[in-house]
């Protein structure tokens, strides 16, 4: 896994808002967002995002969101973001309520790898 920055950049008790940028083939890991609802605003480059299914040990094919799109999140979603371009990608995120997230071993899914 490649790294990755994650700035807090306003928190209160009800809700977080969070700037991520990853550089070109940065990943986050295979996380969810606990009890929280995310909406995420790509701001600039590309990311690609890999749903999972835990219950049915089952995964997704990439999903390519670009510049512009906004995606919501459900509490309970699991996945992993990548960046396969040649730029960073910048991502604003908003939580509510703040963000406590799991993070799984790729393992616990019929996953062969990329």
């Amino acid at each position: 896994m490649s790294d990755y920055d994650r700035k807090i950049i306003y928190e209160d008790d009800d809700k977080q808002v969070v700037l991520i940028t990853l550089p070109p083939g940065a990943e986050t890991p295979i996380h969810d967002h606990g009890v929280s609802i995310g909406v995420v605003h790509i701001l600039s480059g590309e990311i690609s995002e890999r749903q999972y299914r835990p219950r049915t040990c089952d995964w997704s094919m990439w999903i390519k969101c670009v510049a512009g799109e906004t995606v919501r999140e459900s509490p309970g979603y699991i996945h992993k973001v990548k960046n396969f371009g040649d730029k960073s990608a910048v991502m604003l995120n908003i939580y509510y309520p703040p963000l406590h997230m799991n993070v799984y071993a790729p393992e616990i899914f019929d996953y062969p790898g990329e």
